[in-house]
């Protein structure tokens, strides 16, 4: 509730006291108890945010000081790049006009809060960004901690998402925290412990992200029902007795890292049977299991040597003899499940693609359309699909064998990638990312079925747009 709050139009244009080439430019928003504007020095080419909180509403300590004057100084003490130091403070006193203020000056950021970025970015945000994100408190939170520092205030509306540097080789989604510590001058927010507050940031990210959406991988789900079941209950536990990594951010930053071996690992589980016999898999189409695939058909197919030599094949035999599979086997996604990927082996990048399976689904019935422009789309529908194996098994074997380099040149390749599509990347912080340009994929698919679903219907509107490639 806004309370003692002068005219924030007072202030827009009017240089700082004491501080005279800083112009107010820009109102940026208010809470509670304060107004947030963008001064702009020219002499120095700078921005800076301005926090002007009324005198009246600022906290006192029982001993008389100014706790709010403590807070800013515990925020410039860490180090963490996230955190926004506050670098100038300056009374603002118009008695005429009945002004009476304190204002903070802070490092401007360029960029929106996380509050503005899930309500106008819902669709983009993904199961990467929240990790980047989660990974990026915690190590806050690990700083502060070691120097028995708290936040108090570490809600959405004050974590910031800075726009990324364009000129960068590598650009990196970079959060930022401000108001760091004084959430009396900041508002009314009820939760001031920064665990569940960042408990409550992971539930409207969760809540973005579309979990029976095409796009969404099995490795993503993995990792959304761990964030969900299990890292919350994490966050919100204060009893180390019943929780041991609770309020423990290196233990939690590390659960979250080894996501990726975990998931891996109980994939090589899941697959793991035992058969008495070959004659246990009555054909290859009842052996979903891919080792067993591989020890009884794959690699005993006499031509499968020849096979890898040519470039158009058609390979014919009776039901369930083993066709499909002597295919899969050659995939590279294939050859990860079973341990058979060491680079020095791998001499192609394999993809299998089952067209009965998902292509039939898509085009129910397919007949020619009416609409030419309708001719395209099972062609970008199965270029759409393609494009996806291709770049989700890549990173999986790069992570498996070249985990550092992979991440060193990922941005930079996704970004050539965006280029030759030529697709205009959608505006969020981890754009220039496999997972990112996979998303934008699988909806494409989605988008693409659709098309065709209405591309038969006489009265369609004829002056929509099918993909020209």
């Amino acid at each position: 509730m806004q309370k003692n709050l002068p005219d924030k139009e007072f202030f827009i244009g009017k240089p700082l006291p004491g501080m005279e080439h800083y112009v107010i430019d820009v109102y940026i928003n208010s809470g509670g108890n304060a107004h947030m504007f963008r001064a702009y020095s020219s002499a120095l080419n700078n921005y800076m945010a301005c926090k002007i909180i009324p005198k009246a509403n600022l906290p006192i300590n029982k001993l008389g000081q100014d706790a709010w004057f403590i807070e800013p100084q515990k925020a410039n003490s860490l180090r963490n790049h996230m955190v926004v130091k506050c670098n100038h403070h300056l009374l603002w006193k118009d008695d005429t006009k009945g002004i009476d203020c304190f204002v903070l000056c802070y490092e401007y950021v360029k960029g929106e809060n996380l509050a503005e970025y899930i309500k106008n970015n819902k669709k983009e945000i993904s199961i990467e960004f929240i990790l980047d994100f989660l990974k990026s408190v915690l190590e806050l939170l690990i700083e502060m901690k070691g120097k028995g520092i708290k936040h108090e205030d570490m809600h959405s509306r004050n974590i910031l998402i800075e726009s990324p540097n364009e000129f960068q080789i590598k650009p990196k989604t970079a959060f930022r925290v401000t108001d760091f510590g004084v959430w009396p001058t900041s508002g009314d927010f009820w939760i001031t412990d920064d665990y569940e507050q960042l408990a409550i940031t992971l539930k409207e990210l969760l809540e973005c992200v579309n979990y029976s959406s095409d796009g969404i991988t099995s490795k993503e789900k993995f990792i959304f029902n761990f964030l969900d079941k299990q890292f919350k209950r994490h966050l919100v536990e204060h009893d180390p007795i019943r929780d041991p990594i609770a309020r423990q951010p290196e233990l939690l930053y590390k659960k979250l890292d080894n996501l990726d071996k975990e998931f891996t690992r109980l994939e090589k589980n899941t697959l793991s049977i035992k058969l008495v016999s070959p004659f246990d898999g009555l054909s290859c189409e009842q052996i979903s299991e891919d080792s067993t695939l591989k020890a009884l058909y794959s690699d005993k197919f006499l031509g499968l040597e020849y096979i890898q030599h040519l470039n158009n094949l058609m390979l014919t035999g009776p039901r369930g003899c083993g066709k499909s599979t002597v295919f899969k086997s050659l995939s590279l996604r294939h050859r990860v499940l079973v341990d058979d990927d060491k680079p020095e082996n791998v001499k192609y990048i394999g993809i299998y693609y089952n067209c009965n399976s998902d292509l039939y689904f898509a085009f129910p019935r397919y007949r020619l359309p009416d609409d030419n422009a309708a001719y395209e789309l099972p062609l970008y529908y199965i270029t759409a699909t393609l494009l996806i194996e291709v770049l989700d098994t890549i990173k999986i074997w790069a992570m498996r064998h070249f985990e550092k380099i992979f991440l060193e040149v990922e941005q930079r390749v996704s970004k050539m990638l965006w280029e030759v599509l030529e697709i205009t990347p959608p505006q969020q912080p981890n754009a220039n990312s496999f997972m990112t340009i996979i998303a934008w994929l699988a909806n494409e698919r989605k988008n693409v079925a659709g098309k065709y679903r209405l591309s038969n219907i006489p009265d369609y509107n004829k002056d929509k747009t099918f993909f020209n490639p």
